[in-house]
């Protein structure tokens, strides 16, 4: 598992106004080569969980939308802010536990 902190991507400009500028995951190098093959939003209620469990080609990215969250991997809790990402690698199991929040959901699947 990772935590991507929105503020550490860079930016990079968009190809129709070199000005502008976005800010994108997939071509940051953080996930192999593969296609988005589904796409959710959870609004979790306070004190409620999310279990998380992916199978071997399989990466899902959260990406923290409102409020926080508490992130559970491994024995370790890490608190997630808006727009934050997580990013779930294949055969993980992980528990996010809401402090009143919604995430975005994408799953990954790897070539």
């Amino acid at each position: 598992m990772e935590i991507i902190k929105y503020r550490d991507l860079n930016p990079i400009p968009t190809s129709h106004d070199p000005s502008l500028l976005k800010y994108v995951l997939v071509s940051s190098g953080k996930l192999p080569s593969g296609k988005m093959f589904d796409f959710s939003e959870i609004c979790l209620e306070e004190n409620k969980n999310e279990d998380v469990e992916t199978g071997p080609k399989e990466y899902y990215i959260y990406i923290h939308n409102i409020g926080s969250s508490c992130v559970s991997y491994k024995g370790q809790n890490t608190i997630i802010d808006e727009n934050d990402m997580i990013i779930v690698n294949p055969l993980s199991k992980v528990r996010i536990s809401s402090l009143g929040s919604s995430l975005y959901c994408l799953k990954w699947e790897m070539d």
